[in-house]
């Protein structure tokens, strides 16, 4: 990375895609460590924090990578303007490389777990809150707890309570604070909250946000940076690895699902994933990609072999606009999922050929799936 620096073939906006994705794989290790055995399980209950978590200690990978870099741009010339040799160079960029790598990434590793952690306890507080509707915040008690962490020891709110907003731990690097559900009363008191610092005001089980994005030094750089840093971002997505299946159906399928796919849909998206793998179907749910940095290579949800696919769940039954729509995507595959729908999925077939009866509508869509309520029922429509 020194060399390429060095030479201008890597600028700090391009990123470095090594360094990028080390950072991300040793934090993605603090927050399934600290999430437990449910960070790879796929259930309504956790699915999209989990998402959530990772896509952020992703977008911070990018966002300290671009800081690193940066910082390292500033060695190639000394203080009169003189550029320095390789040689001078690398021995500055080796000599900083243990404040970001190591001590930060420590104190980064660490906060990323207890996030993690809370987050896992936050579901699990939901879950149970008909029965303990409030949470007393908690510090080990030991000498290290600072002073205004022990001025919340003890203080107890309504699991609803904005308080929580602010003050849900962890509250500060390396705090070691927790929470517990109880169905003892709320405080008669408010604590004074005003030591928080804005990184750490936020509630990771609502947000999904180990680090602030809002406040967090690293997110802050020169405007005229911002548009390249984040189409390097953006495409970086693109060429991420999916890693293994996520699911291996008896009859071959199999499904596998990207770390940037989006989190609001994705616990749906890989239940119709799963139905169509347990069909024979492999298939992958894509990242997300923001159209507006990368407008031509936004991707569909799905890849089903190498056609794109998405899901369609509300629909006109002459599926006129839902076809047009997909023409104009580019989608070869359209998944008619009827979660959502009160009509039976042979009048859906039968209204499907109808509008498909045309072969030269729609030329892109080669394929129509049909997916019933109850996910007991798949049928394929395919065009010669």
């Amino acid at each position: 990375m020194a060399k390429e620096l060095h030479s201008g073939q890597l600028k700090p906006t391009d990123l470095d895609q090594e360094l990028l994705t080390t950072t991300y794989k040793e934090l993605n290790k603090g927050i399934s460590e600290g999430y437990g055995a449910r960070f790879t399980k796929f259930d309504a209950a956790n699915t999209k924090t989990v998402q959530q978590l990772k896509q952020n200690i992703y977008r911070f990978s990018a966002a300290k990578t671009y800081q690193e870099l940066q910082k390292f741009n500033t060695y190639l010339t000394d203080k009169d303007g003189k550029e320095r040799s390789f040689n001078d160079f690398k021995k500055l960029v080796l000599d900083k490389h243990p404040t970001y790598n190591v001590n930060y990434l420590q104190a980064e590793y660490q906060t990323a777990k207890a996030s993690a952690q809370m987050a896992a306890k936050w579901q699990q507080f939901q879950r149970n809150k008909d029965r303990y509707p409030n949470l007393r915040y908690k510090t080990v008690g030991d000498e290290h707890v600072r002073d205004d962490h022990k001025d919340l020891d003890g203080f107890v709110a309504a699991i609803d309570d904005k308080i929580w907003d602010r003050i849900y731990p962890p509250n500060d690097w390396r705090c070691r604070c927790y929470v517990v559900q109880t169905d003892s009363p709320a405080s008669s008191f408010t604590p004074n909250t005003d030591f928080m610092k804005p990184d750490f005001s936020i509630n990771v089980g609502k947000t999904g946000s180990v680090f602030n994005e809002n406040s967090h030094p690293y997110y802050i750089m020169p405007k005229r940076d911002e548009k390249a840093v984040k189409v390097a971002f953006e495409s970086f997505k693109l060429q991420s690895n999916y890693g293994k299946a996520k699911y291996n159906s008896k009859s071959g399928g199999k499904v596998f699902v990207s770390d940037f796919a989006e989190a609001e849909t994705l616990y749906s998206n890989y239940t119709v994933a799963k139905t169509l793998a347990d069909k024979g179907m492999t298939l992958k749910i894509q990242p997300k990609i923001d159209a507006t940095i990368l407008p031509k290579d936004t991707k569909s949800t799905y890849l089903i072999g190498k056609k794109t696919a998405e899901r369609v769940t509300r629909f006109k039954l002459d599926f006129k606009d839902t076809f047009t729509t997909a023409e104009k995507q580019g989608v070869a595959i359209v998944i008619i999922d009827l979660i959502d729908n009160k009509n039976s999925i042979t009048k859906v077939v039968t209204e499907v050929n109808k509008a498909l009866e045309d072969k030269k509508a729609y030329p892109s869509i080669t394929e129509v799936i049909v997916i019933s309520k109850d996910r007991k029922q798949v049928e394929r429509i395919k065009r010669n």
